[in-house]
């Protein structure tokens, strides 16, 4: 008989029905193994649920300790392996976890086992994988999950101002359309959030912003001379992976150059850098 423990609660939920579904496969594994060498032993487990709070989950392994149960599996977060540990290591009771992957929890000789490696040893594997598959390139995403508006849509418009600043220089543009290229990012920007933050798709978003953007680009070329191509395209970079980019727009300028005779090694890498940016 295994004695498992689960989180039932909305925040864990979707994880522990996969470990459940682990769980009853490895068990359909186990018995049908069984049943191959003629043997009578069946394998069962009694699942407790439980919720995120780390008190729950103490709760539980000292509830199952109480019915004479030393072995307990389940799904806990490192604040309840936490609550957990001095009562496992006091009891003597072996705790094997799927959850929990907190560096400081990783502790010799104690009564916790996780399957799972720590966060230490996920950093190596993702180094590694990035380095296996060549990618030097990484933009980071942060995810908003919550906040005021009033404060996030103008921080995150302002940051994409100079971000376009930064490209529009990049890009040897003239000092008198600069402030044009703020305004365009900073717009596009602020419509792209405004739609995430509404709870849009992110590429209809996108869309949106850049619409706008490119609307307005034609707005102003016409009232200050400037080339819109030039506004929409340094407003719209910032939307997208930018030093990607850069280095593809760089390369294909490179390429359309009078006189130039690029190699397939440069063409290629200037689309792979295009393609990485959109995709």
């Amino acid at each position: 008989m295994f004695y498992a423990v689960f989180p039932t609660s909305e925040d864990l939920l979707s994880q522990s029905v996969s470990d459940k579904k682990a769980l009853s496969l490895s068990i359909d594994d186990m018995n049908s193994l069984y049943q191959e060498i003629g043997s009578d032993t069946r394998v069962r487990v009694n699942i407790t649920d439980i919720t995120s709070e780390p008190q729950s989950a103490l709760a539980a392994v000292e509830l199952l300790h109480a019915s004479g149960i030393h072995m307990v599996l389940g799904h806990f977060t490192g604040a309840q392996i936490e609550a957990i540990k001095p009562y496992a290591d006091s009891q003597d009771i072996l705790i094997l976890s799927v959850g929990s992957s907190a560096t400081s929890l990783s502790i010799a000789d104690d009564n916790i086992l996780r399957f799972n490696p720590d966060d230490s040893n996920q950093a190596e594997v993702i180094t590694s994988l990035l380095n296996y598959y060549t990618i030097g390139d990484i933009t980071l995403a942060p995810v908003q999950t919550g906040g005021n508006a009033f404060f996030i849509l103008p921080g995150m418009s302002i940051a994409a101002g100079l971000a376009s600043f930064g490209f529009a220089i990049f890009f040897n543009t003239p000092v008198s359309v600069l402030p044009w290229c703020v305004i365009c990012g900073m717009s596009a920007r602020l419509v792209r959030e405004a739609g995430l933050y509404s709870g849009f798709d992110p590429f209809l978003s996108i869309f949106i912003g850049m619409t706008c953007a490119t609307l307005l680009a034609a707005v102003i070329g016409r009232y200050a001379h400037v080339p819109e191509v030039i506004l929409a395209v340094i407003a719209g970079i910032p939307m997208v992976p930018g030093l990607a980019m850069i280095q593809g727009l760089q390369g294909m300028f490179t390429i359309a150059h009078v006189g130039t005779s690029p190699s397939d090694a440069a063409l290629l890498y200037s689309m792979q850098q295009m393609l990485f940016a959109i995709v």
